[in-house]
């Protein structure tokens, strides 16, 4: 009798503890580096890796992760964000979720509606939302000393909670299209701050599928015209390249123009290599073309090995990388080490930034 009762108590205890450590989802896509906070310690998240309520994952800058949720919800984190999962748990077959974004770019896709029951809340230091079905872009970032937020929403309907804004209006709804600044709206008193963008513009960001919301704040404290800013940054990189993930992470020099540096070869120390972001994937010559609009871009050099290179002459000074590696080039050549340089946007980045990788210097066919 007694060998029933322990057993029986045997199961109910691991099937509580199962159902205590289930997972609520895993990562999906990761791009560079992230890590995921959990009981207190720290460790690095990885493709596939699962997911648990009071997770809090962290990414690094230049990094990017995708993670979907067992009720088929994304989550799109761009670089140095940190996010929450404070709670998801399925009693009685109902969802209640809240979710924390506590610095950086969001962005979600709620596909299934919360049913009635259901509660699904997203939350920063400035506003609660709450959703049922729906996808936008937050941003969570620090102007002049003090915590700001964004909120763009691409489809659905959002209950935004603005109480902790100190506003005569506590809360109000959100339509498709619209998109607001918590500081904007404090300082206005009003729903006056809530904006509307244009129908192209939503649609150019509705079919870049990772691509992040600007932000609206500017460190000076100025609201930014969203729609100028997405039409310029979509325009010059174009739809679909915006979002890296699934469309060429990689894009190269070739895709974006206007770039300020443009020499891309030269010689460098591997061990300066091993402590960049040099490890980033070069792109092929039918990947990287050159620039339409830029007039003072050379035509495009490739290598024996394929190597696309693509330069121009600027007026500003050679980074500092740069202009060291050609002051030490022939030395460097007898020594067979050699970088290019080469520019891509990273998902949460609407800029481009700077590359370089290593390279054999026989496969190169001239000096700079």
């Amino acid at each position: 009798m007694f060998r029933s009762i322990l057993a029986i108590a045997l199961v109910f205890t691991m099937s509580f503890i199962s159902l205590v450590h289930a997972s609520i989802g895993k990562v999906t896509l990761l791009k560079g580096q992230s890590e995921v906070e959990r009981n207190g310690a720290k460790t690095p998240l990885h493709q596939n890796d699962e997911l648990f309520e009071l997770d809090i994952v962290h990414t690094a800058a230049s990094s990017f992760i995708k993670m979907t949720l067992n009720d088929d919800t994304i989550i799109q984190l761009g670089p140095e964000a940190s996010f929450k999962f404070s709670q998801h748990s399925t009693g009685n077959g109902l969802r209640q979720e809240v979710f924390e974004l506590i610095k950086g770019k969001l962005r979600t896709a709620v596909h299934k509606e919360a049913k009635d029951g259901e509660s699904i809340k997203f939350g920063t230091t400035s506003i609660a939302l709450g959703v049922r079905g729906t996808e936008f872009l937050t941003n969570t970032y620090m102007v002049k000393g003090k915590m700001t937020t964004d909120v763009l929403l691409l489809k659905g309907k959002i209950a935004a909670d603005a109480s902790q804004l100190g506003t005569s209006v506590k809360t109000f709804d959100v339509s498709a299209g619209q998109y607001f600044n918590t500081h904007q709206i404090a300082q206005d008193q009003g729903l006056q701050s809530i904006k509307t963008l244009s129908p192209e513009a939503l649609q150019k960001i509705l079919d870049t599928k990772d691509a992040f919301l600007p932000d609206l704040i500017d460190a000076k404290g100025v609201l930014q015209d969203l729609g100028s800013a997405l039409s310029s940054t979509l325009g010059q990189v174009g739809a679909g390249t915006l979002a890296g993930v699934g469309a060429g992470i990689g894009a190269g020099v070739g895709l974006l123009a206007g770039t300020t540096t443009g020499v891309l070869a030269a010689a460098a120390s591997k061990d300066d290599d091993r402590s960049s972001p040099s490890k980033a994937q070069a792109q092929t010559p039918d990947q990287v073309k050159p620039p339409v609009q830029a007039p003072s871009v050379a035509p495009t050099i490739v290598t024996k090995e394929t190597v696309t290179i693509v330069y121009k002459e600027k007026e500003t000074p050679d980074p500092v990388d740069i202009r060291e590696a050609k002051e030490q080039r022939k030395r460097m050549r007898k020594e067979n080490r050699c970088y290019f340089w080469f520019y891509k946007i990273i998902p949460g980045s609407f800029t481009p930034e700077r590359f370089r990788r290593e390279r054999d210097c026989d496969e190169y066919e001239f000096d700079l």
